[in-house]
C-alpha cells in the first residue's frame, strides 16, 4: 500500500500493534516528533488496522489488507471513519474544534473512528477548552490523534488525558530509501538530500539537490559571518533572513550544525548522527561546552518565538540570535571526504 508506506519507526508500530491486537486502544493519543516523519502516515496506518476485516501479524506489527471495503473507503478517501482537521493560517480555530463535535455526536455504523488532528499544538486557548471536553469523552469506538512537534505548547491538561508516543528522527539511510521508493529520487540525489534532511522526509524534500554542500555553507554564514562589532552587516543579514520563507528550517539546520559540534567535542569521531551533513562547523575560538550549550539554546529559542504562537518579530529576533551567535569567530568547512 504505497499511500501508507511506513518505514522507520519498529518500536512505535509494534507499540500500537500490541494495543490494537489485545483490544486496549487508547482513546487519545499524542504522536510527537519533528515535522516530516511519518507521524500523520502512522495516524492513518492505524485507522486501516483498526478497520481492516482482514489484517495480518508480519515481524511483531500488524498490517491492513488494503483490499477489504473499509481499507478501500479509508484509501480513497469516501470513508466517514476517518476524520482529520488542521491549522488554517498558521492555527487551529474553534470552527473546526465545534464542527469535529458535531459530527462525533453520531455513532459509527460499524468499525472504529480514528480523528487526526494536525499541529495539534497551533490550538489557541479558547479551541484548546473546547477540545478538552470531547478529548475526555470521544465517544463510542473513537480514538483521537494529537500531531504535534511542539507538544510543550500543548495545554497540560491536553498532554494529560493522551497516551503519548514519541517519534524519532529518521535514520538516514531510512530517508534516502523512502526518496527512492515514494519520490523516485535516484539513488545519488536520495543521498545528498538526506544529509541535509536531520531526519525529516519533507526536509529532505526542500533541500537543493546538487551543490547541497555550498549551500549548507552559505546558510550558515548567513548566521555566523559576522563581527560583533559590524552592526550594518547584523542588520542586514537578520533581514533578509527575517522574508525567507524557509527560515524555520535553517534554523533547524543551524542547530543541527552546532549540536554536531558539541557532540564532536565531547567524544570525537564517535557520536556524529547519521544525518549530519558533510559540512564542519568549528570557532577559532575553542569553545568551553557550557557555551557552546547556550548557543544551541539561543537557536532553539529563536526558532520557537518566531513561531505560533508567540510569533515574535522575526527581525528583531534574528538581530539577537546572529549578535549572540557573533562572540566566536567560525570557521564553516566542507569535508571533502564525507
Amino acid at each position: 500500500m504505497p499511500e501508507v508506506l511506513i518505514l522507520g519507526h519498529k518500536s512505535e508500530l509494534s507499540l500500537l500493534s500490541r494495543a490494537v491486537t489485545s483490544g486496549r486502544v487508547a482513546h487519545a493519543y499524542l504522536f510527537s516528533g519533528i515535522g516530516g516523519i511519518g507521524k500523520a502516515l502512522t495516524a492513518k496506518w492505524l485507522a486501516l488496522v483498526l478497520n481492516c476485516e482482514d489484517r495480518q501479524s508480519t515481524g511483531g506489527s500488524i498490517e491492513a489488507c488494503g483490499r477489504c471495503k473499509p481499507c478501500t473507503a479509508l484509501l480513497d478517501g469516501s470513508s466517514l471513519n476517518l476524520i482529520e482537521i488542521g491549522p488554517e493560517k498558521g492555527y487551529l480555530k474553534i470552527e473546526p474544534i465545534r464542527e469535529l463535535q458535531r459530527k462525533l455526536r453520531f455513532t459509527v455504523d460499524s468499525g472504529w473512528r480514528v480523528v487526526v488532528v494536525i499541529d495539534a499544538d497551533t490550538m489557541q486557548k479558547e479551541p484548546a477548552n473546547a477540545f478538552l471536553k470531547t478529548l475526555e469523552e470521544p465517544g463510542r469506538n473513537t480514538v483521537i490523534i494529537l500531531v504535534s512537534s511542539k507538544p510543550s505548547l500543548l495545554l497540560p491538561t491536553i498532554l494529560s488525558r493522551c497516551q503519548r508516543i514519541n517519534f524519532s528522527p529518521l535514520r538516514a539511510a531510512t530517508v534516502e530509501e523512502i526518496l527512492e521508493r515514494s519520490f523516485h529520487f535516484s539513488s545519488g540525489e536520495a543521498k545528498s538530500a538526506a544529509a541535509l534532511s536531520l531526519g525529516s522526509v519533507t526536509r529532505a524534500l526542500r533541500a537543493t539537490v546538487g551543490d547541497e554542500c555550498i549551500d549548507t555553507c552559505a546558510v550558515l554564514s548567513a548566521f555566523l559571518g559576522h563581527a560583533p562589532t559590524d552592526a550594518p552587516s547584523i542588520l542586514k543579514a537578520a533581514e533578509k533572513l527575517a522574508k525567507d520563507e524557509d527560515l524555520v528550517w535553517k534554523l533547524e539546520l543551524l542547530k543541527s550544525s552546532v549540536r554536531d559540534m558539541i557532540v564532536e567535542g565531547v567524544a570525537p569521531g564517535e557520536l556524529l548522527p547519521e544525518c549530519a551533513s558533510s559540512v564542519t562547523l568549528t570557532s577559532v575560538t575553542p569553545l568551553a561546552l557550557p557555551v557552546a550549550l547556550e548557543f544551541f539554546k539561543a537557536v532553539e529559542g529563536a526558532q520557537r518565538d518566531i513561531q505560533p504562537p508567540r510569533n515574535a518579530n522575526k527581525r528583531l529576533a534574528l538581530e539577537n540570535l546572529i549578535l549572540e551567535l557573533s562572540a566566536p569567530g567560525w570557521n564553516i568547512r566542507q569535508d571533502n571526504t564525507a
